[in-house]
């Protein structure tokens, strides 16, 4: 660890030394030779242009390109021809960067501030961009475009420009002669040319100035790169190889973040709770990367809008429909195939975007799930659908309608037959779940500086378990049937509403603040058993009532930017949950801190407290999804969090970057079954249940480049993480089951050529901490009356004293892509696990015996590790149109 600090100290020491360069003299220095009798100012632009290179940014209409000019010298400076503009033709200008920017005389004329307000969209699709920067050049100083991609800037009367920049687009500079407050649409493109002004490339910033400590903003570009499982494109898989973020086993797409468990976090699509964001056991999320425009994540500093967790926040963002032309893709792999389609009802007024994917794996689910449960036959697909409506009923009225569901559907089947043939056995699994989510949202420009969002939704998961057992064996010469089955259910719905605010007073305040409404009901468990014999049928329904909650809160936050170095983000998030006759109520304070060093070194700070209504109850040791959402009750207390985190952001050029940020974190109340649960018992959950502590810290540290044939990350987490109960483990701490202490991943994006490009991950982490079982003894089922079926309890000894070997692999994908008239073909080649690493996904004790060097064999206690996945190819076949 102390080498690790002298680094992160070194790091820091070498950051700060800042190098710059005064290119902006050498420009206006330029020898140019002008010959211009009556030309028009356009030709005088493009004249220059070809002699020196000089990007020239205006407005064509704010300055009239064919007025005549008339000027002739030879070899004098750039800054001449400049000053002879302003001086004879009332037209200024300004240095940015390597670009001039020329304006009217008349902006400088402006008497009193004006707010500059209005929305960041994609030029060709007309969607909306979020988290686009909106500052004035001279000192950085601006603001960010919302969830709306709307924007609000109170604009100084010295103020003679704008620029607006948002990653993987070019930058467009907006000149400001307007003379009161106005509503304007800005429009970004990657490649063309704008109609109203001049624009130059840059590069994708390496490090945002905007963003917070904490906060991760995922490319849709390198999600779709980055080679995963069976080639199936996944968001969450592509989140699991930041820093702080880890897979709980192999192939599982939940999220653990800085030591929390996978329902710490709020998963929003939409604005909208999902609760549970896997498909197929875990392996895929239930997020389609065709429906998704923005994702982020939040480990850290959260921001006092979000609440009732205590990990994280992730946040999608659906895409909205294109306003402009009909749009599509369809997409076909080993496992799965999948579509979109988006366009407008309405050009320019109304779009939709409806996406579909299903899978087609039951000829290889058979293997998957043998290695969950051990059966002879198993069948099992998924499916999820994405669909909105986008209408704009005017500049300031907008209305969108969102939907979402997503299904797994499996069945299994093993058949057994006595030795002696007296004895025929049958066992029959039908597992299903699901999410749903409706959203309905308005945005009202209520003012040139105050934004509002209105959501109604309704969100439900549902989760069904049936098992059948079925007994044939001979009594007194005659076979006699006995059937046992029981089914197991639960589930949550909730339905919420919302207003929120976003108000922006200054350049240097952007206020939100808002209140929202939950009703929650948890269906926490029905259980009806089924038992047939040739003499009788009987039944029995064991369900638990339903448990309603409401939950209300309310939030304000600021973003100040304090001076041109100093912002912060102050906040307070106040939360009420109201159960049976139980009230809990949280105050939780929210703060964040950016400092910049110089224009290239950045230091964060940031803490919070959270507090969680909702906890996921769930079986380590069962196979299959057992999980259920529970809620603070009158026995059950509210889940908490204190926690902190200190780092720093260093651009090193225009192609590398880095940051490094360290966390500490403390939990209370968590909830945990007990030792001596079981799933199939009979007593409320609440007479199951331990609630305890937990702890967790950690560094990490993330390297990126961002520009050139080869892009990519290095992403490195060294991290602890622990739990404590009183009567769990003899109340001894014990480490987390996903605690890892180190966690590596490197991430190389390699473009060949305009259409050939090779990705590759390699990852590297500490194993799983596994509780093994210690002394066995023969145990009676008692299912089938007569018939004794025996197996082998396990009496656990330390809670997760076992480590799993060291998890390791290496993903490879070959991409080619090609462009046609009307159509664009890619074509994917990927190969998971590419050096066959046989890496445990699960382990099991058993009694056996080794042979000593005298031939002779001692008896002792052997360890079985279980892998998953060897080698496994994929081929993604896709053409958009």
């Amino acid at each position: 660890m102390s080498s690790i600090w002298k680094g992160l100290l070194m790091l820091l020491a070498i950051s700060t030394f800042h190098f710059s360069l005064n290119a902006q003299e050498s420009l206006l220095s330029k020898k140019i030779t002008i010959k211009c009798e009556q030309c028009t100012l356009e030709k005088l632009i493009s004249d220059v242009t070809e002699q020196t290179k000089i990007k020239f940014a205006y407005s064509r209409s704010q300055i009239n390109v064919n007025q005549k000019i008339t000027i002739n010298f030879k070899e004098k400076e750039v800054e001449y021809l400049l000053k002879v503009l302003k001086e004879k033709y009332q037209i200024s200008y300004k240095l940015i960067g390597n670009t001039i920017s020329l304006y009217p005389e008349k902006a400088n004329k402006r008497q009193a501030k004006i707010v500059v307000s209005g929305y960041i969209e994609d030029k060709l699709s007309g969607e909306r961009l979020i988290g686009a920067n909106v500052y004035f050049p001279e000192n950085y100083i601006g603001t960010v475009s919302n969830d709306y991609g709307f924007f609000s800037l109170p604009v100084g009367v010295n103020a003679t420009e704008i620029v607006c920049s948002f990653v993987g687009y070019q930058n467009k500079i907006i000149p400001i002669d307007f003379l009161k407050d106005t509503l304007i649409r800005i429009e970004l493109s990657p490649n063309i040319e704008l109609e109203e002004v001049v624009i130059r490339a840059t590069r994708d910033e390496v490090i945002d100035k905007k963003m917070p400590i904490g906060m991760i903003r995922v490319p849709m570009g390198k999600i779709e790169s980055t080679p995963v499982i069976l080639g199936e494109t996944d968001v969450l898989k592509v989140a699991q190889l930041l820093p702080g973020v880890s897979e709980g086993s192999e192939g599982n797409s939940g999220l653990y973040i800085r030591g929390g468990s996978a329902d710490q976090n709020l998963i929003l699509l939409d604005g909208i709770t999902v609760y549970n964001p896997n498909h197929l056991f875990g392996f895929f999320s239930v997020f389609n990367a065709d429906a998704i425009k923005d994702f982020k994540i939040i480990k850290g500093g959260f921001p006092a809008r979000y609440g009732g967790r205590l990990s994280s926040v992730v946040d999608l963002r659906m895409r909205e429909g294109n306003m402009k032309e009909f749009s599509g893709s369809v997409s076909i792999g080993l496992i799965s195939s999948k579509a979109y389609l988006e366009g407008p009802i309405i050009k320019d007024k109304t779009s939709f975007f409806i996406s579909a994917r299903r899978t087609y794996i039951d000829l290889i689910a058979g293997n998957l799930v043998s290695n969950f449960t051990d059966f002879d036959e198993s069948s099992y697909y998924f499916y999820d659908i994405n669909a909105k409506i986008n209408h704009k009923f005017s500049d300031k009225h907008r209305l969108y309608l969102s939907y979402y569901k997503g299904r797994d559907n499996g069945d299994s089947e093993d058949r057994n037959e006595g030795s002696d043939a007296k004895l025929k056995s049958e066992e029959i699994s039908n597992l299903s779940w699901g999410n749903s989510i409706y959203g309905l949202r308005w945005n009202w420009l209520m003012g040139s500086n105050l934004f509002l969002n209105t959501t109604i939704a309704y969100s439900t998961y549902d989760y069904l378990n049936e098992e059948i057992f079925r007994n044939q064996y001979i009594v007194e010469d005659d076979w006699t049937n006995k059937e046992y089955s029981t089914e197991v259910q639960s589930g949550i719905d909730i339905f919420s509403s919302g207003l929120d605010f976003n108000w922006i007073p200054s350049a240097k305040h952007q206020v939100r603040f808002g209140v929202k409404y939950f009703y929650h009901t948890f269906n926490t468990g029905m259980e009806s058993k089924k038992f047939i014999s040739a003499d009788d049928t009987n039944e029995q329904v064991d369900e638990e009532e339903s448990i309603y909650a409401n939950e209300g809160n309310i939030f304000i936050e600021d973003e100040m930017q304090l001076t041109s170095k100093f912002s912060a983000n102050l906040g307070l998030h106040y939360s009420v949950f109201l159960v049976n006759d139980k009230t809990y109520s949280s105050f939780e304070p929210r703060l964040s801190l950016k400092f910049d060093v110089t224009d290239k070194v950045q230091l964060n700070a940031g803490g919070a407290i959270m507090q969680q209504y909702t906890q996921l109850l769930s079986f380590s040791r069962i196979t299959l999804s057992s999980d259920i959402w529970v809620p603070a009750t009158e026995n059950i207390v509210p889940a908490k969090s204190q926690q902190g985190s200190l780092g720093a952001r260093w651009s090193i050029n225009d192609a590398w970057g880095c940051s490094i940020e360290g966390y500490y974190k403390k939990m209370t109340d968590l909830l945990e079954y007990s030792e001596s649960a079981s799933f199939f018992e009979n007593d409320s959950w609440q007479d199951r249940v331990e609630q305890g502590d937990g702890e967790s810290y950690g560094l990490e540290i993330l390297v990126e480049r961002s520009k050139g044939k080869i892009t990519g990350w290095l992403a490195y987490t060294l991290a602890e993480s622990t739990r404590q109960f009183e009567n769990i483990n003899s109340g001894e701490v014990f480490p987390y089951k996903y605690d890892k202490r180190h966690d590596l991943n490197i991430v190389i994006d390699y473009k060949l050529t305009k259409h050939w490009s090779v990705n590759a991950v390699w990852t590297y982490k500490t194993g799983n901490a596994e509780t093994l079982g210690v002394i066995k003894y023969p145990s009676n089922l008692g299912f089938f009356g007569d018939v004794s079926t025996s197996y082998d309890d396990i009496i656990y000894q330390k809670r997760n004293d076992y480590r799993m070997p060291a998890y390791h692999r290496l993903d490879v994908s070959v991409n080619w892509k090609k462009q046609r008239e009307k159509f664009e073909h890619q074509v994917s080649l990927g190969v998971y696990n590419a050096y066959n690493r046989d890496n445990p996904y699960k382990i099991s004790l058993f009694d056996g015996s080794v042979q000593g060097p005298d031939g002779g064999y001692t008896d002792t206690k052997v360890i079985q590790e279980k892998s998953l996945f060897g080698i496994l190819p994929a081929i993604t076949y896709t053409i958009n149109f």
